[in-house]
């Protein structure tokens, strides 16, 4: 856009947006709708709706009171999730952007903010001990199962955010921000 004050909605969705460019002029633009991850043809020539939304997987844990669908998505256009059926323990999955699950954690754990590395190889997020309540960040493996803990702070760590070039994670620490 040319004037990057100038607003211009596109469609009501329930969740934050993340778009995967498809190459040349389209992609899509992936959110949390009313019973699973929807999907939509965007054009950004015309920076407008192409399509119809379709059905892109599973719904994933969603905060209604902030707007926000707890999934990430790679440069591949691959995405991860944090699921669950009313319970507070999650377990992790990749799926594809036909809405196919790829691979699910064998390992249930408290989950939040689940963030994908650039290259699709990683997640980066946040896991709660429920003893203590506390917040500590992990690396998760491609294959769901291997982990290792990033972070080990005093205060809660959360909302982990990879550099575009996958190297750092930004990440919060009480009223703070720091990069690792």
């Amino acid at each position: 856009l040319s004037n990057p004050a100038i607003r211009k909605p596109l469609f009501k969705a329930h969740s934050r947006a993340l778009f995967h460019n498809l190459g040349g002029d389209g992609g899509l633009i992936v959110y949390q709708g009313d019973v699973s991850m929807l999907a939509v043809p965007f054009s950004l020539s015309s920076f407008s709706v192409v399509g119809d939304p379709f059905s892109a997987g599973p719904s994933v844990a969603f905060n209604g009171q902030f707007g926000y669908g707890d999934f990430s998505m790679a440069n591949d256009g691959t995405f991860a999730g944090r699921y669950g059926n009313g319970t507070p323990m999650r377990r992790l999955a990749w799926i594809g952007l036909d809405g196919k699950i790829l691979a699910k954690s064998s390992i249930e754990g408290l989950y939040r903010f689940p963030r994908l590395s650039p290259d699709g190889k990683w997640i980066a997020t946040e896991i709660i001990d429920a003893r203590t309540g506390m917040g500590s960040l992990w690396i998760i493996g491609g294959d769901l199962e291997t982990r290792r803990k990033f972070s080990s702070g005093k205060e809660s760590e959360i909302g982990p955010v990879w550099s575009p070039d996958g190297k750092s994670i930004v990440f919060t620490r009480g009223k703070d921000l720091y990069r690792r």
